[in-house]
């Protein structure tokens, strides 16, 4: 075949003709597609990046994936929830369908959902759950960048909340640029953030470690982990290892039952060799949005600055909630 270079001028120039309107074509063809990514439609009749209907069947997996859609306006739309998702309070009454960790996958076929959003963890339930035909959307949340990912990633799985996410993380990013704004220069207070142990005792101690969203909201509130050397994200530790590294500020964000934060402070008095305990600087974040990485991290940010940096005529009132 000849080359382009020894077609007569008028045939190169028929030919170069031939090849504009072609992409012309393809790119007027593909506008219909790009409109629907960008669309922010409440009706549900919006198409996501490939022309696929938004999604309107959701089951979530997590806690922090039912709040994202919730946030994004598209509470609506899920049919399903795991068996710890409480917040927004309208979650309480959607159909359960088991735990993070067993989550019930024939209660999950049964419902015919047209999207399942998962941690990115859970990979043999989303391995399971595609390999059944089903569309699964893994989203990683460990650290802040991931969360902040998470509004968008959602929001364009959906179909049609891609600018409603966007405006989520950006939202999100002012408040954690308020409150570094507000820490800066303060003096770093060395800090424990404890996510699980035994309520009514020390045993199975659970701290957060690097590389942890937590980990970042601590010194963006003007702290400092302690337990910053740790090799893994999250560890098990024991109560000597506390009394040796000597927290300023103890944030223990266990699970429990309304009504139990005085018992679960109670704990601590064992360890009053270590300054938090000794000042009284040991708090319960009975609120869920400490351990719920989303769209109410900025509020968690925003408590825990307050905590370890409490305004002076507030300072004293506040001391060991």
């Amino acid at each position: 075949m000849r080359s382009l270079e020894s077609i007569s001028s008028r045939r190169r120039a028929a030919l170069l003709r031939l090849l504009f309107s072609a992409i012309l074509t393809l790119v007027f063809g593909l506008l219909p597609a790009c409109r629907g990514r960008e669309s922010g439609g409440e009706n549900g009749s919006a198409t996501g990046p490939i022309g696929r209907p938004a999604a309107q069947r959701i089951v979530t997996l997590t806690p922090s994936l039912t709040e994202i859609v919730y946030a994004l306006g598209a509470g609506g739309r899920v049919i399903a929830v795991s068996d710890y998702c409480e917040y927004p309070p309208e979650v309480r009454q959607k159909p359960r369908i088991g735990s993070f960790l067993s989550p019930n996958m024939e209660r999950i076929l049964a419902l015919q959902p047209d999207l399942v959003l998962v941690d990115s963890v859970q990979r043999e339930v989303a391995a399971v759950l595609g390999q059944a035909g089903v569309r699964v959307l893994a989203v990683p949340m460990q650290d802040l960048a991931q969360v902040r990912q998470a509004l968008v990633t959602v929001g364009e799985a959906l179909g049609d909340r891609r600018l409603a996410g966007e405006r989520l993380r950006d939202g999100l990013d002012r408040e954690i640029a308020e409150v570094k704004r507000q820490t800066e220069g303060k003096p770093r207070r060395r800090s424990l953030f404890v996510v699980d142990r035994q309520v009514g005792g020390m045993r199975g101690l659970v701290v957060a470690g690097p590389g942890t969203y937590l980990d970042e909201l601590l010194q963006l509130a003007g702290g400092s982990n302690v337990f910053a050397d740790l090799s893994a994200k999250y560890a098990k530790v024991a109560v000597e290892s506390i009394e040796e590294r000597r927290p300023e500020v103890i944030l223990d964000a266990v699970h429990a039952e309304p009504g139990q934060a005085e018992l679960l402070k109670r704990d601590w008095l064992q360890l009053s060799t270590v300054p938090a305990v000794a000042a009284g600087q040991v708090f319960v974040l009975a609120n869920r949005e400490f351990v719920t990485p989303g769209p109410r991290l900025g509020l968690a940010l925003r408590q825990l600055a307050a905590l370890l940096h409490p305004a002076p005529a507030t300072a004293q009132a506040g001391s060991g909630r």
